[in-house]
């Protein structure tokens, strides 16, 4: 969902309404400020895995294993 598909929406919902809307950026801002929306960007930034990945995981599910056969 992008600004500008609610400010679309918000006008089409109130086309012919006397207190219409402007929906202008300002608008907007207090419109998500009041119904406490936020838009997020998603990041394209990741975290890399540690050198050791494959002895982590592997250690991980020994230890699973350990646990199930501790508490059956």
């Amino acid at each position: 969902m992008t600004r500008a598909l609610i400010c679309n929406k918000a006008l089409e919902l109130f086309s012919g309404k006397k207190d219409a809307p402007t929906a202008s950026s300002g608008w907007l801002e207090k419109f998500m400020k009041r119904h406490y929306f936020s838009l997020r960007v998603p990041t394209t930034v990741f975290q890399k895995p540690p050198a050791d990945y494959a002895e982590k995981i592997i250690n991980f599910i020994l230890f699973l294993q350990q646990c199930r056969q501790d508490n059956k």
